[in-house]
């Protein structure tokens, strides 16, 4: 077995912390019941620092950059500062509305890849982008959904929201590399299905216990056990 690899804080610049995306990192980590020991905080990156990345695309409001050599990582993380800023005048916890529910997808998305890639590390695990895809979609879909049974919204009634907005009305943007649109309607397809199993099983259930269970079993699966659960 190859030695554990070492996270290291990017090298590059590093923005101020953002207490929403912070907040987001914290949703996440408790969701899936783990801790990856980092603060995403320190691996965020403004404009004039995600440009001198290689692979940074202009248009694209959420970027996770890996760089990989012998048992070290650099990682950084971009979000947009509109989807900062709109999360920061709309906080999610007070409410998920039309107003502020792309910018925490959006947001939501990128923190997603983030603590999964970190956590497979940790454990000298790889992961691959189809599956920081996929598992970023279930985080949007399970997140948003409990966020909206906190707000008082049925489970039944709020699924079906989300699973519209996430799952049908979703549109790639044109910045979207053509060798990559495929990965991008599979993991929506293989989400869609996971996430339709989960209404199935626990929209009617008065507690959390089950389906908290289910989605860390899920979390914790092979890319190929993933697929399978679609």
């Amino acid at each position: 077995m190859e030695a554990p690899i070492k996270l290291e804080r990017s090298e590059v610049p590093i923005s101020r912390a953002k207490s929403a995306i912070a907040e987001l990192q914290r949703s996440i980590e408790g969701l899936h019941a783990v801790d990856t020991g980092l603060d995403v905080s320190h691996y965020l990156v403004d404009d004039d620092t995600r440009r001198e990345i290689p692979g940074s695309r202009e248009g694209i409001p959420e970027q996770l950059f890996i760089r990989e050599s012998d048992n070290d990582v650099d990682l950084a993380l971009y979000i947009a500062p509109s989807v900062t800023e709109t999360l920061e005048k709309h906080p999610p916890s007070h409410g998920l509305t039309p107003e502020n529910f792309e910018a925490y997808c959006i947001a939501l998305e990128g923190v997603s890849h983030f603590v999964l890639y970190a956590f497979r590390a940790s454990h000298d695990l790889s992961v691959s982008a189809l599956e920081l895809e996929l598992q970023a979609e279930v985080d949007k879909f399970v997140s948003s959904w409990l966020l909206l049974e906190e707000q008082g919204l049925a489970r039944e009634a709020g699924a079906n929201q989300l699973a519209k907005r996430i799952f049908d009305e979703y549109v790639l943007r044109p910045e979207v590399a053509h060798d990559e649109v495929d990965r991008y309607h599979t993991a929506s397809r293989a989400a869609r299905g996971y996430c339709t199993k989960l209404v199935k099983r626990y929209a009617r259930d008065s507690g959390r216990g089950r389906l908290t269970t289910d989605v860390r079993r899920y979390y914790r699966q092979g890319l190929a056990e993933k697929l399978r659960a679609a």
